[in-house]
């Protein structure tokens, strides 16, 4: 793993704009995102679980270089840009896992007034 790699996690319910907020950001020339939910690669190994609730304590330290080590791997298939964005709805269940598999990593929470 690159040890700048820092992702940008975008958090927000169903349906509060997570994909257009993505979109819009990785207009930019020097951002990019995986371009779908990627929710199977952060149960991977949980698959059996029926919850997506997921923390560092309800995995070992394996599936914590697992993570780190492929989530980089996924960028790099997409592309050569400078910062990643991540979107996957799921995420808002796991930020204590995902701020423990990347310690550098920012966080966006998109809160949608439903007015």
């Amino acid at each position: 793993m690159r040890s700048d790699f820092a992702p940008f996690f975008i958090i927000g319910a169903p349906r509060s704009g997570t994909k257009y907020l993505r979109d819009l950001i990785c207009s930019s020339e020097r951002c990019s995102s995986i371009p779908y939910d990627i929710n199977f690669f952060w149960r991977h190994h949980r698959e059996k679980y029926f919850h997506d609730d997921i923390t560092y304590l309800d995995i070992d330290e394996d599936q914590v270089g697992w993570i780190r080590s492929n989530l980089p791997k996924i960028f790099n298939k997409t592309s050569t840009k400078s910062f990643l964005f991540e979107k996957t709805v799921s995420n808002t269940l796991r930020i204590p896992l995902l701020d423990y598999c990347f310690p550098n990593s920012k966080f966006i929470h998109l809160v949608r007034d439903g007015r």
